[in-house]
C-alpha cells in the first residue's frame, strides 16, 4: 500500500482522491451481508458467512477489474484504498516529479530528484519504511535504496 505511477491517456480526467470504480468489486457488499451475523442454519449461506453464488461472482470479478485508459500520460495513484489518482495527468516524468514535490501526498515529502527516481525506477513506493527505529517516507526509501 502506497503510491504507484500509472500510464494513462493524456485526456484522462478522473477526480483526484476519488476511487476509480473499475477497482471496486460490486459484489463486495453482497458478500458481507451475512458476515458476523450468520447462524449455522442461515438459508442464504448455510453457515459459510457468504452465499456460494455471490462468492463465485465476487471471485470472478477480481480477475476482471478495469484499469483506467492507457496512454502517454504519467499520473500518481494511491494504493492505500482501492486506488485513486493523487495528481493530474502529466506529459513527462519530470512534470510529474515537480508536481509531487510541490504537492506532497500524505507523509510523502521528498525532493524532486527523489520523486523522479521513484517514478522512473519502477514507479512504486510503499507508504513508509522503518529502519532501526527511523521512519522514512516510502518515496525517499525507494529513491535512496533504503
Amino acid at each position: 500500500m502506497g503510491l504507484e505511477v500509472k500510464r494513462v491517456a493524456l485526456t484522462f480526467a478522473w477526480p483526484e482522491g476519488e476511487i476509480w470504480p473499475g477497482y471496486v468489486n460490486p459484489f463486495y457488499a453482497e458478500c458481507r451481508k451475512c458476515q458476523g451475523e450468520c447462524l449455522a442454519d442461515c438459508e442464504r449461506c448455510h453457515g459459510a458467512d457468504v452465499a456460494p453464488d455471490v462468492q463465485r461472482l465476487y471471485d470472478a470479478w477480481e480477475a476482471m477489474d478495469t484499469e483506467p485508459p492507457k496512454g502517454e500520460g504519467w499520473q500518481m495513484w494511491e494504493t492505500v484504498s482501492e486506488g485513486s489518482p493523487v495528481s493530474p495527468v502529466c506529459r513527462t516524468t519530470e512534470e510529474l516529479a515537480r508536481y509531487m514535490e510541490l504537492n506532497p501526498w500524505s507523509i510523502q515529502k521528498a525532493t524532486y530528484d527523489q520523486w523522479l527516481k521513484m517514478i522512473t525506477n519502477g514507479g512504486y513506493a510503499c507508504s513508509m519504511v522503518v529502519v532501526d527505529g527511523v521512519c522514512y517516507p516510502g518515496v525517499v526509501a525507494a529513491a535512496e535504496g533504503i
